[in-house]
């Protein structure tokens, strides 16, 4: 008998939409705007976060796979969707 416990398990690729960040958000939803397209999602802030709230939020969109855009009182965050073959 093998040792099931050094096989690999399969990757589930995760799925990201605006409801689940949303949801991963909820405590700074009242400063956020999000909105969702076929080709991404972009969180953007309806008013200056604070250093505490946008390292909060920045920490959250960088491990879905998002970035910062800097761009004054446009800036945001923007997640690409990935389009499965």
């Amino acid at each position: 008998m093998g040792n099931d416990r050094n096989q690999l398990l399969p990757v589930v690729p995760l799925i990201v939409s605006a409801d689940s960040i949303r949801l991963d958000l909820s405590e700074y939803m009242k400063d956020l705007n999000i909105v969702e397209d076929e080709e991404k999602i972009i969180v953007m802030p309806k008013r200056f976060l604070g250093h505490k709230k946008f390292n909060s939020v920045s920490s959250l969109m960088e491990e879905m796979g998002g970035s910062y855009v800097s761009d004054g009182r446009k800036s945001h965050f923007i997640i690409k969707k990935k389009l499965s073959q």
